[in-house]
């Protein structure tokens, strides 16, 4: 989480330090920096990338801003470590293009909401 909110606060936290945290493998990394954009707790972030389906995921990349590539890298990275199926990766694109930013980022300000109450 520090690493994250260092580049956060340096130069913003990019979709190429997102994309690099992936394709190195570095989850613990990934976790934090899309958390931290995203203004989440890492053990939501963490717990929306464990399923077989990549709607919660593809939800907080929309939210943030980041591109599909970005996205897909992350999902890919999901496919390695948690057996996300391809098939679910090409689903997850068509969700990704088809979703407004504002109604994944009304979403996401529920899960922030929820997740000060229970703290």
């Amino acid at each position: 989480m520090r690493l994250a909110l260092s580049l956060r606060d340096s130069n913003g936290l990019r979709d190429v330090q997102i994309v690099e945290f992936a394709q190195r493998g570095e989850y613990e990394n990934l976790m934090a920096a899309i958390a931290v954009r995203a203004n989440l707790r890492y053990e939501v972030v963490e717990n929306l990338m464990h399923p077989q389906r990549a709607a919660g995921m593809i939800l907080v990349c929309k939210a943030t801003g980041v591109s599909w590539a970005t996205a897909e890298a992350v999902l890919q990275l999901a496919r390695k470590r948690n057996g996300l199926g391809e098939d679910e990766i090409e689903r997850a694109r068509g969700e990704f293009l088809e979703l407004s930013r504002s109604a994944a980022e009304r979403i996401v300000r529920f899960w922030q909401l929820r997740q000060s109450i229970i703290s």
